[in-house]
């Protein structure tokens, strides 16, 4: 396990990529890719550095037919920083 900071919208895509959820101390970054608070409510605490987006993979073929895929990305804000 790392805990490696990322600052950088291209930092924080590369690690999507990967499948990683990035640790960031850049807020404004994580609004700039489209991520929003996963609990808006909450203002301290471990919840309150969790952020979402949804992105849409388009469709896949299954044996009951066309099914749209779409996919939970997670980072995480550091702590430390503000908001």
């Amino acid at each position: 396990m790392t805990n490696a900071r990322v600052h950088t919208t291209a930092e924080i895509e590369q690690m999507l990529m990967l499948g990683l959820s990035p640790i960031t101390d850049n807020a404004d970054a994580l609004y700039q890719l489209g991520f929003e608070r996963a609990y808006p409510q909450a203002r301290s605490g471990y919840d309150a550095t969790i952020f979402e987006r949804a992105i849409d993979q388009g469709y896949r073929q299954t044996s009951s037919g066309l099914r749209r895929v779409m996919v939970c990305q997670r980072a995480f804000l550091d702590p430390s920083a503000s908001v």
